[in-house]
């Protein structure tokens, strides 16, 4: 499901090339900033939840293996479910 408005169109290419790059970058490293979750990956965290929530076929995780798996790693996080899913209200699922 693509909206077919030209800004949503230009966005979503955006994400998609930002989404290329990172899987290419988690073929070397297990997270953006290398070996140790960071500040890059935290600030990922929200993109990757709102898109989720937005396209059923996840637009960033789709055919992006390591992607995937990097997203997984931190919702497994300690700290996810208190700085993320705690804070999110009935209105943020709709």
């Amino acid at each position: 499901m693509v909206p077919e408005a030209p800004r949503v169109e230009a966005a979503i290419r955006h994400y998609d090339a930002a989404f290329d790059d990172m899987e290419r970058k988690f073929c070397k490293t297990a997270w953006l900033g290398g070996r140790n979750f960071g500040f890059a990956d935290n600030c990922m965290i929200p993109y990757e939840k709102r898109l989720s929530m937005i396209y059923t076929d996840s637009l960033c995780t789709r055919n992006r293996p390591n992607v995937t798996e990097c997203f997984e790693r931190m919702e497994a996080r300690p700290s996810y479910e208190n700085a993320v899913l705690d804070c999110m209200t009935g209105e943020d699922h709709e």
